[in-house]
């Protein structure tokens, strides 16, 4: 849903930073439906996508904002401020940049749960990636996504076990 300006149809955030009526009127009865069930909803933001028409980082902050209003007291809703965040081929966003959208986020609602997501990394450079991050901005929680490689689905516990005790040797609690 939040793709950004995927495809009209699709992403409630446009290149200007105006919410496509539909398609949030859509995500919001997904969330309540979820809610219902008891589920909760990973809303990633993305920027770079092949094939997007992408607008300015004030239109994305922006909107991004925008839905996190939209989305008013759904408290099952975990939203990432920029998918594979650390990712070249999908525009890479700093820790500064993580660190407004996450702030824009708040603002619109300080009870919103804030990530964002790396990619492709084994669990020692993801530590030091939200080591990083953790200096300039409060994440909820992490979420990497692992090196996706023949391992990956049996060795994804013992990653997320060596993540966490790598942030637990500098005080973060995961």
């Amino acid at each position: 849903f939040a793709t950004w300006s995927y495809s009209p149809s699709s992403s409630v955030v446009l290149p200007d930073g105006s919410l496509e009526p539909g398609a949030l009127a859509r995500l919001l009865a997904l969330v309540e439906e979820a809610r219902r069930r008891g589920i909760v909803v990973d809303l990633t933001f993305a920027r770079g996508i092949p094939g997007s028409t992408d607008g300015t980082f004030a239109a994305y902050r922006d909107g991004m904002a925008a839905v996190a209003a939209a989305l008013g007291p759904a408290r099952n809703v975990l939203v990432d401020v920029g998918n594979e965040h650390d990712y070249a081929p999908a525009g890479c966003l700093s820790r500064d940049g993580v660190a407004q959208l996450a702030a824009r986020v708040r603002a619109a609602d300080g009870a919103r749960p804030v990530t964002v997501s790396t990619g492709g990394l084994l669990p020692d450079d993801a530590a030091n990636v939200y080591l990083g991050l953790f200096e300039v901005v409060d994440l909820s929680v992490v979420a990497p996504h692992f090196l996706r490689d023949a391992q990956w689905a049996g060795a994804t516990g013992a990653r997320v076990t060596t993540l966490a005790a790598r942030l637990g040797e500098q005080g973060v609690s995961v």
